[in-house]
């Protein structure tokens, strides 16, 4: 049971960091800003992220959706999109487990 839910729980993090990789790629596109080269930072006062400021999931919570330099709103988005991932990730594993 413990390998089961070590599965799920690595599976949605998995899930969370495709979801935010993506989250990133469509939010910079938008503003036509690399995503390849330019390190994660924040959109309002730019300052860089530290790595553990790019937790997916966990990090928006830490931080309660605001950065940690300037206080402005990281958008919702980025973090339902890394929830859905994270969710649908966990929902295709325990298809996989199910199956067997």
């Amino acid at each position: 049971m413990f390998w089961i839910i070590l599965l799920l729980v690595t599976a949605f993090f998995m899930g969370a960091s495709i979801g935010s990789f993506l989250g990133v790629v469509a939010d910079r596109s938008s503003r036509q800003e690399s995503f390849i080269r330019t390190p994660s930072h924040c959109i309002n006062c730019q300052a860089k992220l530290k790595w553990y400021q790019n937790l997916p999931v966990i990090s928006y919570i830490v931080l309660q959706g605001k950065c940690s330099n300037c206080k402005a709103r990281i958008p919702i988005k980025l973090f339902v999109i890394e929830l859905i991932y994270g969710i649908a990730a966990i929902t295709l594993m325990a298809s996989l487990i199910v199956r067997e």
